[in-house]
């Protein structure tokens, strides 16, 4: 691998962009989230009956929201 890439490897694992996915991959329900489902009934039902795949895509847009109001 070249210094540029290794270069990169190493500026991701100091930001924590590295590791962004861990908790979507583990399928970590965020605690926000946690809380509107208790707002909704029948919510995380619904949620917890889709695929692990759009579970996963699903998270994976709350994590990568930029603005607390997206999330």
């Amino acid at each position: 691998m070249t210094k540029a890439g290794l270069d990169f490897f190493e500026t991701a694992k100091q930001n924590g962009s590295w590791m962004i996915l861990d908790t979507v991959e583990t399928l970590e329900i965020p605690k926000n989230l946690e809380k509107e489902f208790e707002t909704q009934t029948g919510s995380k039902v619904f949620f917890e009956s889709l695929s692990k795949s759009v579970r996963k895509a699903m998270l994976q847009w709350l994590v990568f929201a930029k603005r607390v109001e997206t999330r």
